[in-house]
């Protein structure tokens, strides 16, 4: 039995490599000003957008709960100076 790489598709490489976010919104466009060829809206594309939403929105997740923890090691900080010996 034939195992399955783990690297992404060659076409999925070359549909991910035109996409961009906005990062206000979230949505995702194809950079037409990058490519110097049309590139259709292909299963490969659709499939390269979802997989690009979800690494944004778990890195969306990830800087919120650094920025959270940053806090809170603040807050711990600033009651540590307060509390006497």
């Amino acid at each position: 039995m034939k195992k399955s790489k783990p690297c992404l598709p060659r076409k999925l490489k070359k549909a991910a490599n035109g996409l961009r976010i906005y990062k206000d919104t979230g949505e995702v466009c194809y950079d037409w000003h990058f490519r110097v060829r049309h590139y259709p809206r292909t299963k490969w594309i659709v499939r390269a957008e979802r997989q690009f939403k979800r690494a944004w929105r778990e890195l969306k997740a990830k800087d919120a709960r650094i920025k959270e923890l940053e806090a809170q090691l603040q807050m711990m900080k600033d009651l540590k100076e307060l509390l006497p010996n």
